[in-house]
Formats: structure tokens, C-alpha cells, sequence
């Protein structure tokens, strides 16, 4: 019995503790900011349709909205050219639009232009504001009439022509009858007369004449009578 109480307490005291093996709890605190390893990422849509529109393109294949249409443009831009070089254009001198205008209106401003000097400015549009752009002298005189309005008369309008409105007439003028007082035929005055004289005879001595001589005709004749072409 002594032995085996003995080999029970030997036993017992070769015997480790054994650890408390419980996970370990990580401690939580309001200071340490949480990391999300995959967060939910929003995309907006208006980034992954957005489609870039060339500005020296002259077609569209799709229909972009205005902020596409009108949106700055990226890219490098040359250091060497003005800012009036580097504005939008596509012409040498500048940006031209196509637009829609009448053919009589078109018509009446570039013949007022081409009579009086002035037109109506294209960049109003509509209104009661007119603007007239060009000859300030002629558009007071003129009351700012366009070419196809009546208006007074002009001095030079006051002359009388000496017309035929008869046309079974053989001296038929209709309206391209002439002046009475028209001069037809003018000469140079005096001094100016004297001027072109000596210009041309200066003219004259500068010229070389070359005096060439009449050419002779000459033939040989290899045979002893001219008229007899038998004899040998």
C-alpha cells in the first residue's frame, strides 16, 4: 500500500498546469478607426458614358449633351501662340457660322453696302434694336435707307436727260439716255498737253531703231540656157 501511495504522489507531482487556452479578445475603442478592407465603391454613370468630342471634328456619331458639346478642351498647348491665335476658328480669319437668311433681306444689305457704304449689323438679331455699321457721313444722309427705299432726290438726280421714250423710234434712250449737260469728249489741258509731248519724244530717243535692208532674191543656174532644159 506504501508503494502505491508513493506512486501516486509522484505522479501528481510531475504533473504541469495546464494554461487557460481561451481565444484572446481584441480590445475595442472608440480612438482606433476602423478598416473596411472592401468597401462598397460608388460609380457614377455620367463618368463611364462620357465620350470625348474631338473640336476639329466636322462630324458627330453620337448626340452629346451641351456640357459634352462645350466642355474646355485638354491636352498641350502650344506656348508660342496668342491668345487670339490659340481662339476657336475655322477660317484664316476667324470662326464662321453657317446661318439661315433670307435671300431678299441678304440681298437688300449688300446692295445698300455697295451704294451707300453702310448695312444693318448681322449680330443683332431681331428686336427693335438696328444697328447700322459703316459710312457715318452717308447713313445721315441717307437717313439709314437701305437701296430698295425711297428717299430724296440728289442734286446730281435733278439733272435733266435728254430722252425718247418712243420706241418705234429709231433714237430710241429709254432710262440710259445721256446728260444734256454731259461732256462726252475731253481733252488734256494746256500743261498737260506740253507734259505728254516731251514724255513721249523722251520715250521716242530711248527707242532703238533698227533699219533693216530689203532682202534680194538671188538663184545660180547650173546649165548653159535658161529656157532650153534638153541641151546637155
Amino acid at each position: 500500500m506504501d508503494g502505491i501511495v508513493t506512486y501516486e504522489s509522484s505522479s501528481s507531482d510531475d504533473e504541469i498546469p495546464k494554461q487557460d487556452t481561451a481565444p484572446t479578445q481584441l480590445l475595442k475603442s472608440s480612438l482606433i478607426k476602423s478598416i473596411d478592407v472592401a468597401p462598397v465603391v460608388e460609380h457614377k454613370d455620367e463618368f463611364l458614358s462620357l465620350v470625348p468630342v474631338d473640336p476639329q471634328s466636322h462630324e458627330l456619331i453620337h448626340n452629346p449633351t451641351y456640357e459634352e458639346l462645350f466642355a474646355p478642351s485638354f491636352g498641350p498647348v502650344n506656348p508660342f501662340k496668342s491668345e487670339k491665335q490659340l481662339a476657336p476658328k475655322n477660317t484664316l480669319t476667324g470662326y464662321v457660322e453657317e446661318a439661315h437668311v433670307n435671300k431678299f433681306a441678304f440681298e437688300n444689305q449688300h446692295r445698300t453696302f455697295m451704294t451707300y457704304g453702310y448695312a444693318e449689323d448681322p449680330s443683332v438679331e431681331g428686336g427693335a434694336d438696328r444697328r447700322l455699321v459703316g459710312e457715318t457721313e452717308s447713313m445721315t444722309e441717307n437717313e439709314g435707307k437701305t437701296a430698295f427705299e425711297k428717299r430724296q432726290k440728289r442734286k446730281g438726280d435733278l439733272r435733266k436727260r435728254d430722252s425718247n421714250w418712243d420706241p418705234t423710234s429709231e433714237d430710241y434712250t429709254g432710262p440710259w439716255a445721256k446728260y444734256k449737260d454731259e461732256v462726252t469728249v475731253s481733252v488734256p489741258s494746256e500743261e498737260d498737253r506740253v507734259y505728254l509731248e516731251a514724255y513721249l519724244a523722251k520715250k521716242a530717243s530711248k527707242r532703238k531703231v533698227v533699219e533693216e535692208a530689203p532682202i534680194e532674191e538671188k538663184s545660180t543656174l547650173h546649165i548653159p540656157t535658161p529656157y532650153d532644159y534638153q541641151v546637155s
